[in-house]
């Protein structure tokens, strides 16, 4: 009888299986195609398991239990001499093994076209097998139960997503991290040696949780529970249920929209506080405490003459993290998901730590705070650059002078049009940061030589000065260009001319010459398709011995990449990137030196290029 049970299953649900099959083949193939440019064909595993998994045992609990029980084909099946426990049982494992055995298809496919670029051992297979296999029995567990509810079914599933939401967003703990979503990471295509034991041990006895209780309803009361479940809803209950939904969203989005994040404190920070704005510097083993301390009096100052200078609203607190690993001239912003506020990292105190350029980057985040990420557009971005550099340099003559020297050597690096200013993300990834900010500082000098100083800040209040709607009208507002020229008087063509045409210093312009500096990238084939990257960089000098590489592959889309997010090899000599890909990858390649002349790292040979 349980032959005949099996076939038909077969029979009914046939063709819906093959269907889901084919649909499972078509997306694996599209994942292996974008995975190309991930490390690992096996991330295209990780996302076929997460995505493909639940999809396929949807379609099967629907089959095999949503639709028989509504349709009192389950209750034909409990007439013949066949126990209540066995047809269940054969359900939940055949609808698991045409799970499994999909699955197991996808990872044998996946080894094949893995082993020609990555090493594949058994133990690594293993622990993928055991991963995806854990994490797909505890979904299909709770599908089925969920589908064993019938009329209540939707009630579960809509109230599992909303805890799943309010977990996510409200506790700030991503669901990814949370197990058994865990298992089915990306991060499981590069974890070759250690098994996630804790992850493991928690889903196990959520799955075994789950079938019991799928066995519970459906054999309660002789099946009496399940076939009082499967019946339709009544005009009451729909109105109930209903009722019963609204009004906790209702709450939710009432209580979200009144929420305000409190202010982000740093404790035992060493604080300067002026006219409203604060400012805390974070101490750590081996911090300047005076020099700290200045810094900080500088950075306040800094943002109250800013609030004035724009008429801003309002000035966030800034905290400043002492961070010994970071080089010197790379500042990062931290994100705050449950507070408000501007932190920010750097390696206070450091041999290449300069006091200025980290004022201005302060300002910079500042800014960008205030306009809601706005100011950060790649065609405005320009304006938000150079004024960060502007507005600390014009009291500061020295700093003033080095800006000078980078934004001479920065415009012979670069062609001046008017696509420099309108592809500003381009030209700063050409560049690096301290040449693109020097080159932003010179054009807004520019605008404030051109415009005059009451047209010039008459315009940067109407840009900044009011912090805009976090909704859509801010797609009401006209067009920077526009507003330049109504406020100011002036265009982008009319700042590129000038910044062109600034004469520069003879003496000058040869201390400040990198392009001597030539970076190359080229290459070279291994084996089959598969390419690996050799870098040199000619015309350093001995006191320009090292440098830095800096590389990526490209996703699709991909728009700005900061230097966080490049990969980085620091080396003395021509090499070999640690990396090997695919012909037909797109990469990032750039090469950074450190400049005396110029106090700041410079780079070179910076392109997005296609491996052939």
């Amino acid at each position: 009888m349980t032959r005949a049970l099996i076939s038909k299953e077969l029979r009914e649900h046939g063709w819906v299986f093959l269907l889901a099959l084919l649909v499972g083949a078509l997306m694996l193939a599209l994942l292996l195609f974008q995975a190309r440019n991930e490390g690992s064909p096996f991330v295209a595993f990780a996302r076929f398991v997460a995505v493909y998994g639940p999809l396929l045992t949807l379609a099967l609990i629907n089959r095999l239990v949503v639709r028989e029980y509504g349709g009192r084909t389950q209750l034909f099946l409990e007439t013949l001499p066949l126990t209540r426990a066995r047809v269940l049982a054969v359900k939940w494992l055949f609808g698991a093994a045409l799970l499994l055995a999909a699955t197991g298809t996808a990872l044998a496919v996946t080894a094949a076209v893995a082993s020609s670029t990555v090493r594949v051992t058994p133990l690594f297979l293993l622990l993928l097998t055991g991963r995806s296999v854990s994490f797909l029995i505890w979904f299909y567990a709770l599908a089925f139960f969920i589908g064993l509810l019938g009329r209540y079914r939707y009630v579960a599933w809509g109230a599992l997503l909303i805890g799943a939401f309010v977990f996510d967003f409200y506790l700030q703990l991503p669901l990814n991290h949370v197990p058994p979503l865990q298992l089915v990471s990306e991060t499981m295509a590069f974890q070759r040696s250690s098994a996630p034991v804790a992850n493991l041990l928690w889903t196990w006895p959520m799955s075994l949780m789950l079938v019991a209780g799928s066995f519970l309803i459906a054999l309660w009361g002789e099946g009496s529970l399940g076939a009082y479940l499967a019946q339709r809803m009544s005009p009451r209950e729909k109105v109930v249920i209903g009722v019963l939904a609204i009004l906790p969203l209702g709450f939710i989005l009432i209580l979200d929209r009144r929420r305000s994040k409190p202010e982000f404190h740093l404790a035992n920070a060493i604080l300067s506080e002026k006219r409203g704005v604060t400012v805390g510097i974070g101490r750590a083993a081996r911090l300047d405490e005076p020099y700290a301390e200045t810094l900080a009096d500088l950075i306040a100052l800094d943002l109250v003459e800013l609030r004035e200078y724009l008429g801003l609203e309002t000035i966030p607190p800034v905290f400043v993290l002492p961070d010994a690993s970071l080089d010197g001239d790379l500042h990062q912003r931290a994100t705050l998901p449950a507070s408000d506020g501007v932190v920010v990292r750097s390696a206070i105190g450091s041999p290449e730590f300069e006091r200025e350029a980290f004022r201005a980057f302060v300002v910079h985040e500042v800014l960008d705070w205030y306009t809601r990420g706005r100011a950060s557009r790649e065609n405005r971005r320009w304006l938000l650059d150079g004024f960060a550099e502007w507005w600390i340099s014009r009291k500061d003559a020295a700093f003033e002078e080095r800006l000078n020297r980078r934004a001479a050597a920065a415009s012979r690096e670069l062609r001046l049009d008017e696509s420099l200013l309108r592809e500003w993300l381009s030209s700063r990834e050409s560049l690096g940061d301290c040449l693109g900010n020097a080159l932003a500082w010179r054009v807004v000098v520019a605008l404030t030589e051109l415009a005059g100083a009451d047209p010039g800040q008459r315009f940067l209040r109407d840009e900044w000065g009011r912090r805009p709607p976090d909704d859509a009208r801010v797609l009401l507002e006209q067009p920077l260009e526009q507003r330049l020229q109504t406020i100011a008087g002036v265009s982008i063509s009319d700042l590129v001319r000038h910044v062109a045409g600034v004469p520069g210093d003879g003496e000058e312009a040869r201390a400040t010459n990198v392009q001597a500096l030539l970076a190359s990238f080229e290459a070279q084939r291994t084996h089959g398709r598969v390419f690996e990257i050799h870098y040199g960089l000619a015309g350093r000098n001995r006191e320009q011995q090292e440098f830095a590489v800096l590389y990526k592959t490209l996703e699709p889309w991909k728009a700005e990449l900061s230097r966080d997010d490049l990969r980085r090899v620091d080396t003395m000599e021509d090499g070999v990137l640690p990396l090997t890909v695919e012909d037909g990858t797109r990469i990032f390649t750039a090469v950074e030196v450190w400049q005396d002349s110029l106090s700041c790292t410079v780079r070179k040979g910076a392109r997005r290029w296609v491996v052939r």
